[in-house]
């Protein structure tokens, strides 16, 4: 094989795969369409197999593009394509590659479909069409009847094309039930938007877009015509929700200057109220940031409450005894704290 040249199958997703050195004129076969790349005169051969899937032939148009989209460091001044049996002179000695071998290797393939291979030809077309029209289901069904006959004539060129066409139907076929479902629930949350007032629910509305895009984000629905229409709405509440939600961010931030004071001075009753506050503002902003510092002040609250109630039972021990003594005065001042510690916690 010519070391300066490289090769790369074309797959039915439209990308490229590139060969390894060994078994190379293997994948010079009767389904494949290969690309082959020399760097020296900056021009990418495609040769297409006489019998490759028209699903398959649908990419040759943006070949180049896709290709220098995947290769960008490999330029290319020129694209040539070749058909199978029409090939130039000095293509293969340009590969170093056997084409007499390559030419009696791609008869025997096709002599030795032939008694099924009309039949396995009409069923790869009625695939291709499936594929084409989206029907992945009814397209893997066909395809795998093609993988028995090709089995039946010992063509494991050809079962491989088709399990490849498989493989890539399930990833489109998976692609369109995520697509289906987005247009589903796109559906549901536009007649929920419409429902609303966009006056005085546009922060639930903010959220309601903002929580599908969020979840949708990896996948290009722009084109979705429901989504087109979500995201006009969108682009009308989003100054109003974000200014909104940033004032709220601002009483936060005062009431958790408040609260701190408040736990300062031993006022858990104020503190309570405080965070009662902070957690009806914090289901408007819905900031896990904020979510997570307001729930340790309130588990601060609950430390410090721990606490005077220890404090509490520790001075009831410490009055009794006294009771016990009949120190009376000490006693008396002890219940004092015990009192002055029960206004803290009594309402918590």
């Amino acid at each position: 094989m010519n070391k300066d040249l490289k090769f790369f199958k074309l797959t039915y997703s439209g990308n490229f795969t590139e060969l390894p050195e060994e078994n190379l004129i293997d994948n010079f076969n009767l389904y494949n369409i290969i690309a082959i790349y020399s760097p020296f005169k900056k021009t990418l051969f495609v040769w297409i197999g006489k019998k490759a899937a028209q699903s398959l032939k649908g990419h040759i148009a943006t070949i180049r593009h896709t290709f220098s989209a995947e290769y960008p460091e490999m330029y290319i001044l020129r694209n040539i394509t070749i058909e199978s049996g029409s090939e130039p002179d000095n293509f293969f000695e340009m590969m170093e590659i056997d084409g007499t071998r390559l030419e009696k290797k791609l008869k025997t393939q096709e002599s030795k479909s032939l008694p099924v291979f009309s039949e396995i030809n009409r069923l790869k077309e009625n695939a291709d069409k499936l594929f084409i029209e989206e029907n992945f289901d009814k397209a893997i069904e066909v395809s795998q009847t093609v993988q028995n006959l090709a089995r039946e004539v010992n063509d494991v060129t050809l079962v491989n094309d088709q399990q490849s066409f498989i493989e890539e139907a399930r990833i489109k076929n998976k692609a369109l039930s995520i697509f289906n479902e987005i247009k589903k629930e796109a559906n549901i949350i536009n007649r929920k938007i419409n429902s609303l007032n966009k006056d005085s629910e546009y922060l639930e509305i903010y959220d309601l877009i903002s929580g599908f895009l969020t979840k949708y984000g990896e996948y290009n629905i722009e084109e979705i015509q429901s989504v087109q229409d979500m995201i006009s709405v969108f682009q009308e509440v989003k100054k109003r929700s974000e200014d909104k939600k940033n004032k709220i961010v601002g009483v936060l931030k005062e009431l958790d200057i408040d609260f701190n004071e408040s736990l300062n001075q031993f006022n858990l009753e104020k503190a309570k109220i405080q965070i009662s506050k902070a957690h009806d503002l914090l289901r408007i902003v819905k900031n896990a940031k904020l979510n997570l510092k307001w729930n340790k002040n309130e588990e601060n609250v609950k430390i410090l409450t721990g606490k005077i109630k220890k404090d509490i039972q520790r001075k009831t021990q410490s009055m009794a005894k006294l009771l016990e003594e009949r120190n009376v005065n000490l006693s008396l001042s002890i219940l004092n704290e015990i009192i002055d510690n029960l206004e803290k916690v009594i309402k918590l």
